[in-house]
């Protein structure tokens, strides 16, 4: 069964509202010590991002 881009998670930028599918190459990921990596808004590089279905 294929996934479409409808049905994935979505991932929300709290400070800016930015949004994109969960875990895609629009998020950039930061190393964040102790955390290891960390999604971080392409857009206002805050790293205050929640998951959404």
């Amino acid at each position: 069964m294929a996934t479409t881009a409808d049905s994935q998670s979505k991932s929300v930028c709290r400070r800016c509202g930015f949004t994109a599918v969960s875990g895609s190459d629009d998020w950039n990921r930061i190393s964040a010590p102790p955390f290891r990596r960390v999604t971080q808004c392409p857009e206002c590089r805050s790293t205050d991002v929640t998951n959404r279905q």
